[in-house]
């Protein structure tokens, strides 16, 4: 095929998705196919990658998901649900060959690769049996390359085509029975024969040629016919036909040449070729992300894009002490670093400060000295410029200025009058508001809660710097008051990251988002303000390349109203440790929050602290945070463990630094 269009899209993580998303991914692929008109070709792809982690850089090996045809195939993609998961690329990686044996083939830099060809399968082949995994891997992992053409056939040979099969199994059937003989294998295959020709002539179906070509590669021809053998065992366990043609090894390890020599081709129906469905997999590699920690399924790195999602936004739910912070930590320097010009605001632990200060109560050995980042702090003796009249609509500043005044939910006399004087005409600044004339039990609260906020208000608004870590542990330990400061601030950052330019990747990140996020036992927010803010965040930081990042304790505080529309803004979801029946709906709000199945649901109920379930738009996966032992030193918050590598139950071992 000489390719004119060639993209590169994203694995789907078929096989940890549950019955319904799995039909949904199907049936998808299967309305893909049916709306195809030209060949294509799906690669998969073994490739290198560099990563960070901690300091160091290491390679890491990882498969890269191709689809080529000579015609644009952006509807075939959308078809399949692929919409913005996917690039546009000039070429595929191909093979440079040096000789051709006739065996094999010998590539530049003197590695050894060796062609294979399914040519017979049986009916029924597993979906996505490529990919499954056997024990020791999948096929594919024991490949370089793996290659499905897919060409729809003419609907009028299609026709003939399947009629004469289905008559021919019918006609030895009959011979059979005629024979006096029983043939129950003939009589099923000629059964589905007659459906999948009833299907096709009728146009519910198509048609298709499909060639299934394998590429295996070693460095030397003793480690080839090794991978070989074992190769040949595994996929005869699997397809009826398997082979490797002498003489025209070049042509199949290429994909160039004549068309019939490139791989033997199969008739399949649509519903057939689920059965090579290409972009199943267990692994979450991506090419521009960021090294997260081990495949608890696979043991294999995750390396995740957050950007390259229908949304950037992330949310974290664990219990105390589950690692969410050092989740996040890790994984935001680790993108300080792969992505240089990466900008960030951070709003601190509102209990007591995790980002700005290390276990060793120092800024050089914290996640702020380690990125960067500045600290600016909620002092009483430093003005923060934060007026709510001029962050705020007049409705939200009058909200959040009466929770701040301490005045309840029923007073509904004194919110009327507050209410009053914030959206009058003359009141332009929180000092207009103590100026304005008003009742003696008014004047008594703002005087007592407001004015000695002061320093909150005064002044102009501090300019964030690109990286910057808000802390509260200055301010009165009050969780409502600091809560105040968090939604005062975020407007602000959030105003921050939109002037940066918009192709910068960004991150507004709130630990402990009760404050946008918790409600009462009437299901009201205790913040109604933070309402507008969370849902422009989540609307609007999407078109400014900003990652909204929330992490809360509680399920519940998802359940319904602000948090569920956060829920279902946030393209990434991780769910750390949940108790079977622990404060704020424990695990089995988890299950119902998340539709977890009793095997992820036991496993978030014993998760050590940085075990926990990814939930993406490829799948899920179960993963470890695995961290170095610096980047541990840098993010506990234990003082004895400083210095100490945590040492988890499952690990990845990078390669050495020789392999770069």
């Amino acid at each position: 095929m000489s390719s004119s269009y060639v993209y590169e899209v994203g694995p789907i993580n078929y096989f940890n998705l549950d019955d319904h998303e799995r039909n949904a991914v199907l049936a998808a692929f299967a309305a893909a196919l049916q709306q195809l008109s030209s060949a294509i070709v799906f690669r998969v792809k073994l490739d290198t990658m560099s990563v960070v982690v901690g300091s160091d850089l290491y390679n890491v090996s990882y498969r890269r998901y191709f689809i080529e045809g000579n015609q644009p195939l952006d509807a075939f993609l959308a078809a399949m649900g692929m919409q913005e998961k996917y690039v546009r690329l000039i070429d595929v990686p191909g093979y440079a060959i040096s000789a051709n044996l006739s065996k094999y083939v010998a590539l530049d830099h003197g590695d050894i690769a060796k062609a294979y060809t399914i040519t017979g399968v049986a009916s029924d082949l597993d979906v996505a049996f490529l990919a499954m995994d056997r024990g020791e891997g999948s096929i594919i992992d024991m490949t370089d390359e793996v290659r499905v053409r897919i060409e729809p056939m003419r609907r009028d040979e299609s026709k003939s085509t399947m009629r004469l099969h289905a008559d021919t199994l019918l006609a030895k059937l009959h011979l059979v029975e005629i024979g006096g003989g029983t043939d129950r294998e003939l009589a099923l295959e000629a059964g589905m024969a007659e459906e999948a020709a009833r299907q096709v002539i009728s146009g519910s179906q198509k048609l298709f040629r499909v060639s299934c070509v394998f590429i295996l590669k070693e460095k030397n021809l003793d480690a080839l016919r090794k991978k070989a053998n074992a190769f040949w065992d595994t996929v005869m366990g699997v397809v009826t036909e398997l082979d490797s043609p002498k003489g025209i090894q070049h042509i199949m390890v290429s994909g160039k040449g004549p068309l019939s020599l490139r791989g033997a081709n199969l008739l399949m129906p649509t519903d057939g070729i689920l059965a090579f469905f290409p972009f199943a997999g267990l692994d979450l590699i991506e090419h521009n992300g960021v090294f997260l920690g081990t495949n608890v399924q696979t043991k294999g790195p995750i390396i995740y894009d957050l950007y390259n999602k229908s949304n950037a936004h992330m949310v974290v739910v664990g219990k105390t002490g589950a690692g969410k912070s050092m989740l996040l930590k890790s994984w935001i320097s680790r993108m300080a670093i792969t992505y240089p010009d990466l900008a960030f605001m951070v709003f601190d632990s509102i209990k007591e400060s995790e980002y700005a200060k290390g276990a060793d109560g120092t800024h050089d050995h914290s996640f702020a000295g380690l990125t960067g980042a500045k600290v600016v702090r909620f002092n009483p003796s430093e003005s923060m410029g934060l007026d709510p009249l001029r962050l705020f609509s007049r409705k939200q500043a009058a909200s959040l200025l009466a929770r701040m005044a301490q005045i309840g939910q029923d007073e509904k006399d004194l919110r009327s009058e507050l209410t009053k004087i914030v959206q009058s005409d003359s009141a332009i600044s929180i000092h207009d508001v103590y100026a304005a004339q008003m009742s003696e039990t008014l004047r008594l609260r703002i005087d007592a809660n407001l004015k000695p906020l002061d320093f909150m208000f005064e002044g102009e608004p501090q300019r964030p710097y690109t990286r910057t870590i808000f802390v509260l542990d200055d301010l009165p330990d009050d969780e409502e008051m600091r809560g105040s400061a968090v939604v005062l601030a975020s407007a602000l950052a959030m105003l921050a990251l939109k002037s940066l330019p918009i192709p910068q990747k960004k991150i507004l990140l709130i630990d402990e988002a009760w404050a946008f996020l918790a409600t009462d036992d009437r299901g009201r927010l205790y913040f109604s303000e933070a309402m507008d803010i969370v849902s422009e965040m989540a609307r609007t930081a999407r078109h400014f390349n900003i990652a909204l990042v929330l992490a809360t304790q509680y399920g519940k505080d998802l359940m319904s109203g602000q948090g569920k529309t956060v829920l279902e803004s946030c393209a990434t979801k991780v769910l750390l440790h949940q108790d079977p029946a622990g404060q704020g709906g424990g695990s089995d709000l988890a299950a119902q929050l998340f539709g977890l199945s009793e095997q992820e649901r036991a496993f978030v109920e014993r998760a050590d602290p940085g075990f926990g379930i990814m939930i993406t738009e490829q799948g899920r996966v179960p993963f470890y945070n695995q961290l170095t032992p610096m980047e541990h030193s840098y993010f506990t918050t234990k003082p004895e463990e400083v210095g100490q590598q945590q040492q988890p139950e499952v690990t990845f071992t990078l390669p050495s630094h020789e392999d770069l």
